[in-house]
């Protein structure tokens, strides 16, 4: 890694009473010149940091699909409250066409309709005894013992990929769009009470032929390739009458005929949360549909013939696809006098100011090699620390032509293996984040780079990477995309004097050529 010579002045005495000194120097070995000819020194910046907004996108119009759409409610203590919601348009299934050409003598009974939507879970250990798998839901957040309330509305908003005002531009979607709310579609018009739950993994269904005859059925999600459970889902049950008016028999009289008339004819759903408390998990949506279960009798001369239970599947995946995160603001969402909250979905961030121009004058006034530049936020241990972000991430932000530009930090991609951001941990409990910004301060110093604002956030997986994904060799993308799925909230100590040695702050370690005898 290249370094840049950058210069320091002589009135050190100065540099200290800006910088808060710390006296426990220590050398950063892969960095720094070894010889007698330098000393290897630390200081520690005060920095500035406050709380800060983004406008968080929660469509799939760029990327195809999302890694994650949360559902339900999460209130963590101090936090914004978020009800995750999804907003789904459906694919026309192929098999939509049968319904059509069946036989004069083939009918078909609505048995029930449902939303069925897959967790994203894992196979727990099992004995080898156990008949069935043992499933644990991934990465439930919140109170599971409440449980919120779901909705399912008809959407009435046209879901464009394409920007309105200018076509030749992708539309997007941000996590707080309005949508417009159509009739309620839940068969129970209170709604469905929300718990996740690992064990459900079927659903018994009562069924029954054209002549009246009931039977029972069970609904699984099985294994291609072992013809077992795969996974526990969601079933939320719909009103199976509307249904069929608004789906089924706008097929059967081939009012629906392609994909851009059920677009325009049935804009999609609502899956709306509620609550003032919950539990909210992660879906993938990748296996998510709308299914109308029926059964159809053949007859031959008045009898029952033949009598097939079927599914009339109208799949999430390949059309539009968006998350929504209503939001509450109780006092102190932002912080404290001595804190910052950051939490992913709902965008809150912090804005952080290094190098005041005294400092960075200073810095280049004498010749010193800067071996480590590192951000360091230590958390809020008198806060809520279960369920923290794993990583946290930082870039710059500026004004160009009186527009906010954003830009991933140099040493995300020059020194992506050293750029950090994990979160830390002492003694088994959590303790800080640490992110190395050695390059992007040297560019600042030399005047390779303005000095920009950043931007602390919660990481978000994949989309917070500067490289374009599957380029080999990697190509690199400096454009910060806006999303974020990692609903997960930290509390971390700001820049206050209160906060003593853990405040926020920018260590740099540096080596300055000896004086000469």
């Amino acid at each position: 890694m290249m370094k840049k010579t950058v210069y320091f002045s002589t009135l050190l005495v100065l540099l200290f009473s800006v910088f808060s000194c710390e006296k426990d120097f220590r050398e950063i070995s892969s960095n720094v010149v070894a010889n007698n000819n330098f000393d290897t020194e630390k200081v520690v910046l005060d920095l500035e940091i406050e709380p800060y907004r983004i406008d968080v996108r929660a469509d799939d119009v760029a990327l195809g699909t999302l890694g994650e759409y949360w559902l339900g409610v999460y209130n963590k203590p101090g936090f914004i409250k978020l009800e995750g919601s999804i907003i789904t348009q459906f694919s026309l299934p192929a098999s939509a066409a049968t319904l059509i050409t069946d036989k004069v003598d083939t009918l078909h009974t609505i048995d029930a309709v449902y939303l069925k939507l897959p967790y994203s879970s894992s196979v727990s250990i099992r004995e080898t005894t156990d008949p069935l798998p043992k499933f644990r839901i991934d990465s439930i957040l919140g109170n599971t013992s409440v449980p919120s309330n779901i909705k399912v509305y008809k959407n009435e908003t046209f879901l464009n990929s394409l920007n309105p005002t200018d076509p030749t531009e992708l539309n997007e979607y941000l996590s707080n769009a309005n949508y417009i709310t159509g009739e309620l579609l839940s068969e129970d018009p209170a709604g469905f009470e929300f718990i996740p739950n690992p064990n459900d993994t079927i659903l018994p269904l009562k069924r029954r032929d054209s002549q009246g005859n009931e039977y029972n059925d069970t609904i699984r999600i099985l294994s291609s390739n072992t013809n077992v459970i795969s996974t526990p889902f969601i079933a939320i049950p719909l009103n199976k009458d509307r249904m069929k008016e608004l789906l089924w028999d706008k097929i059967l009289d081939n009012t629906i005929s392609s994909q851009d008339v059920l677009n325009n004819e049935f804009r999609g759903l609502i899956i709306e949360s509620t609550g003032d408390d919950g539990a909210a998990v992660p879906l993938s949506l990748s296996n998510a549909s709308l299914d109308i279960y029926y059964t159809r009798t053949i007859l031959e001369s008045g009898t029952v013939k033949e009598r097939d239970s079927l599914t009339l599947p109208f799949n999430f995946t390949g059309r539009i696809t968006n998350s929504r995160y209503l939001k509450g603001t109780p006092v102190g969402a932002g912080g404290s006098a001595t804190n910052v909250n950051l939490q992913g979905t709902s965008g809150s961030a912090a804005r952080i100011k290094i190098l005041n121009p005294e400092q960075l004058e200073n810095l280049r006034s004498e010749n010193i090699l800067i071996n480590d530049a590192s951000l360091v936020f230590n958390v809020d241990a008198s806060t809520d620390t279960t369920k923290l972000p794993r990583r946290l991430t930082v870039y710059r932000e500026g004004l160009k032509n009186g527009e906010i530009v954003s830009g991933h930090v140099k040493d995300s991609y020059s020194e992506s293996a050293f750029f950090g951001g994990n979160l830390e941990l002492a003694s088994s409990k959590p303790e800080k984040y640490t992110l190395r910004i050695t390059d992007y301060v040297s560019d600042i110093v030399s005047g390779d780079t303005d000095n920009s604002d950043l931007v602390l956030k919660v990481y978000n997986s994949t989309t917070d990477d500067p490289f374009v994904p599957g380029s080999n060799p990697p190509a690199i993308d400096t454009i910060v995309k806006k999303y974020n799925w990692n609903p997960r909230g930290i509390s971390i100590l700001n820049n206050a004097s209160q906060n003593g040695d853990k405040r926020a702050k920018l260590i740099l370690t540096y080596s300055k050529e000896k004086e000469s005898n």
